[in-house]
């Protein structure tokens, strides 16, 4: 019995043209969709905030999803400097 290693090395290509892709189309659709976004001028993190605004963290933060609810703003998933994911917001259509 194939595995599944076996079965994505003889898989056909059906006639259906939804269905023929290359992978390279395949993984630029994939990024598009999950990847990360790079960071732009204006965007604000609640670490950012708090240090601007001398609140806490926990009520910057509150305030920016709140922002983000109200369509505002938008929060954006970032790979910061350090390597490692974060969030900002940005103005929306900005």
């Amino acid at each position: 019995m194939p595995g599944r290693k076996e079965d994505l090395c003889n898989a056909q290509a059906s006639d259906n043209p939804d269905l023929n892709f290359s992978y390279n189309e395949l993984l630029s659709e994939l990024k598009q969709q999950y990847g990360l976004a790079e960071r732009q001028a204006g965007d604000i993190t609640t670490e950012e905030l708090a240090a601007a605004t001398g609140q806490r963290i926990e009520y910057c933060r509150k305030i920016l999803k709140k922002k983000a609810d109200e369509g505002v703003l938008k929060q954006v998933r970032i790979r910061g400097t350090n390597g490692k994911i974060s969030k900002v917001y940005r103005k929306v259509g900005g």
